[in-house]
């Protein structure tokens, strides 16, 4: 069986606000989010809080970016699908996969990312409607491509939207 999903992300719980988290001094702040460098798989990524509108962490996520060239970018593939089977081995297999389209090699993938033709993305979701996970990795500008793991509270997530729905 799957283990329980997190009910919040690098030990914060969601809900939590997060101008009053314990290490807050460690984190930067931009814009509403705050962020700080983190470690995932063995390579440095950017940890992001995401706040609702009460301030309360909605979204955490692990972001890497790279602006490599298309034949260094396999490696950040093969890291991104490390991640991807660590995340499958601990929740079981993702919901719902969208994979690059007519690509025949991982050059192929990367350009199409890279180009925003298409994107990688991987979704999981919590038996008990909690928490979802998505990883994806995506074309940002010509230049960066963007991974990207987030966990996030559904039920948060689910008044958030409905808030703004109604504003």
């Amino acid at each position: 069986p799957a283990n329980r999903f997190p009910d919040g992300f690098m030990g914060i719980k969601f809900g939590t606000k997060i101008d009053y988290i314990p290490d807050r001094v460690t984190w930067a702040k931009e814009a509403e989010n705050l962020h700080k460098p983190a470690m995932l798989a063995d390579e440095r990524v950017q940890a992001v809080l995401i706040p609702d509108h009460d301030g309360r962490l909605t979204v955490g996520a692990y972001v890497r970016i790279s602006d490599s060239s298309d034949n260094e970018l396999v490696p950040f593939l093969e890291w991104a699908l490390t991640v991807q089977d660590a995340v499958t081995s601990k929740f079981g297999r993702p919901s719902s996969v969208h994979v690059v389209k007519n690509a025949a090699s991982e050059t192929d993938i990367v350009r199409k990312i890279r180009s925003g033709a298409d994107f990688y993305e991987c979704t999981w979701e919590d038996p008990f409607a909690q928490c979802m996970i998505t990883l994806s990795v995506s074309g940002r500008s010509a230049r960066l491509v963007v991974f990207r793991l987030e966990y996030k509270s559904i039920p948060l997530t689910r008044s958030y939207l409905n808030r703004k729905a109604s504003d």
